[in-house]
């Protein structure tokens, strides 16, 4: 049943996409790619539309699941899991980001790098073929997430986001 809880919050970091800056020692990317640009008249609140963003994707992601994850399922998932990670991302990126919430949008960007690289970790193993080898990247991610402060980090700038 663990394995099952790991795998699912996996599916949801990865499939979606929570060290970052301040309290936290995770990594920081220095991509650009994942950086929202910030405009002060930003219609509604950034961080409400990235929250409602994060929702939408925990939900398509879940659409049509059943039963744990196991090796196959996984590469079998995964096309369909990058294609949602990428439209989630650009529409992430489209968010006009108001001075005053800089600070949420560069944390949920390291974030995203972070994520990133974790799936990267999870998919070298998959290609391996070797379910022992990809059950023990996934524990490895569920141990790396549970050191984190990403959950925390990210709430207390707002942010709701179980899933990238």
């Amino acid at each position: 049943m663990r394995r099952w809880s790991i795998v699912i919050a996996l599916s949801l970091v990865i499939a979606c996409t929570a060290g970052c800056a301040g309290a936290s020692e995770n990594g920081v990317s220095d991509s650009d790619a994942t950086t929202a640009t910030p405009n002060a008249s930003s219609t509604a609140d950034d961080v409400t539309q990235l929250n409602d963003l994060c929702r939408k994707l925990v939900a398509d992601s879940l659409a049509g699941r059943g039963g744990p994850e196991t090796l196959e399922s996984y590469v079998s998932l995964r096309p369909e899991r990058v294609e949602l990670r990428r439209a989630f991302d650009e529409q992430v990126d489209s968010i006009p980001v108001s001075d005053s919430e800089r600070e949420a949008a560069d944390l949920f960007d390291d974030f995203r790098a972070w994520a990133d690289e974790a799936e990267a970790k999870i998919a070298e193993a998959a290609e391996s073929g070797d379910p022992s080898t990809f059950d023990a990247a996934v524990d490895a991610f569920g141990v790396a997430l549970a050191g984190t402060t990403w959950k925390r980090d990210l709430a207390a700038v707002g942010i709701s986001c179980p899933a990238r």
